[in-house]
Formats: C-alpha cells, structure tokens, sequence
C-alpha cells in the first residue's frame, strides 16, 4: 500500500483456523476416556484425563468413590454444548436426573505440550 507521499507499507498478519468438529471430537474422545476407565474402575486411567495441576483432586474423588466407580461413571451425563478458543474449552454435561435435565460445566485445556486434558468438572 503507497500513502500519498509514495512511501510503500505494508503488514504481516497471523491468521489460525481452527476445526471445531475435531475439536470437539478431540476433548469428547477425552471425556469418554475419563467415564470409561471409571466404568472399568481404573481410578488411575481416569485420572490421566485431568490435567496435572488437578489430577490429585480428582483421584482423590474417585478414590472416595471407591467400588461406586463405575455407578458414578453412568451418572456424569453426555456433553452437549460449549464454546472453544485456541487452548481452552467450555463446555455444558447434561443428565437427566428424575425426569429434569441437569447442566454441569466441564472445562478443558491444552496442558504444556499441546495435549487437551480435563481442568475442572
């Protein structure tokens, strides 16, 4: 681009697409992971689906649960909307519970070397 004057600029600008499909596919893939290992009463394989600075947390939630694991795994509803941004995703977990539909937040991050994990649910 010249301005009046014939000095030329120009711009560098950064452009990133993101694939929300397979997003979407990648953190769903990861929760199913996480009810699964519980469903198989892995506490330790489930707990691979958290991100590390709550892992402890959580293992120790399903520690608690002890031989329920796998009741608790049925009991966590199907993931159903949200939004996503480069590293993060918000997203809704509905159950229906005595015939109401229930909402639960379930938030993901990407952890330091790129991987979606599980940061709070």
């Amino acid at each position: 681009m010249e301005d009046a004057e014939k000095i030329q600029y120009s711009d560098t600008r950064r452009i990133i697409v993101l694939d929300i499909v397979e997003q979407r596919e990648t953190v769903c893939a990861i929760y199913a992971h996480m009810r699964s290992r519980l469903a198989a009463d892995d506490a330790a394989g489930a707990g691979q689906a958290f991100h590390i600075r709550h892992r402890q947390r959580y293992l120790d939630l399903f520690d608690a649960l002890g031989s329920n694991r796998p009741i608790a795994a049925t009991r966590f509803g199907e993931i159903a909307n949200g939004t996503f941004s480069l590293s993060d995703a918000e997203l809704i977990l509905v159950n229906l519970d005595g015939g109401t539909i229930q909402g639960y937040p379930i938030r993901f991050v990407q952890d330091g070397g790129g991987v979606w994990r599980i940061e709070a649910l």
